[in-house]
Formats: structure tokens, sequence, C-alpha cells
């Protein structure tokens, strides 16, 4: 019994799909993706901007450090929420020079500049 030329093609062709396919995604990698939708965002915001799309697994969000905080505070001039830090701070991280230039400047933008030199030449004694 012959088998028909077309089956022949159809078969050797179906091979060639598949095969072409497994060399793709060995090279390309998986096709699945992760998406992250804002689900409670300002009626405003446009539709493209509800969502992103990620090859890799995005990392979990992990809690700022307490001086990237005060930074942030500090910069948008919320000295309530940048005092509340700095108490929330151990006497150790309160006295690291980039916490300490973040107290000079909040102690100059709340007019205590008595206290921004004192901590200036703590700063000073930090360095040298």
């Amino acid at each position: 019994m012959q088998v028909p030329l077309t089956v022949l093609c159809f078969i050797l062709g179906f091979i060639v799909v598949v095969w072409l396919n497994h060399w793709r995604r060995k090279h390309e990698g998986d096709e699945l993706v992760y998406l992250e939708q804002v689900k409670n965002g300002p009626k405003d915001l446009p539709g493209h901007a509800r969502w992103a799309i990620y090859r890799n697994k995005p990392l979990d969000a992990a809690p700022p450090p307490a001086s990237d905080l005060l930074e942030g505070a500090v910069a948008i001039g919320d000295h309530e929420s940048a005092i509340e830090i700095l108490e929330s701070m151990s006497d150790e991280e309160r006295h690291r020079p980039e916490v300490m230039q973040q107290r000079i400047t909040l102690a100059k933008a709340t007019g205590k500049e008595e206290l921004a030199r004192r901590l200036e030449a703590e700063l000073a004694e930090l360095a040298g």
C-alpha cells in the first residue's frame, strides 16, 4: 500500500512546524508573562497606564528604608512626617551621615538654625 504524496507532505509539514515551535520556545523562553493591574486608581488614569506586563516575575514589594522615607518627606516639605520618621529611627540610624544631612536640611527648613549648626558640627566630626 502506497501512501499518497499529499499525506507525506502533510506529515512532513506537521513535523517541521512542531520542531520550529519547539526550537523557538527554547530560544525565546516561556510565553507566560506577569500582568500587574491598578484596580483602585484615579478615574482619570488612562487605560494603558492601568496595567504593566513583566517577562520575569517582579520582586515582592519591600518597605523602603526609613532613610529613604525621610529623604522623600524632607524633599516634599512634609516636615511633620519627617519628624515622625526620625523619631522611629534608632540612634545609630539618626547618626549616619546621609541621615544627618537630612536632619540639617529639616532643621533649616523649620527655622531651627542653632540646631542646624550643631548638627553640621556633629557631621563634620563624623566625617573628620
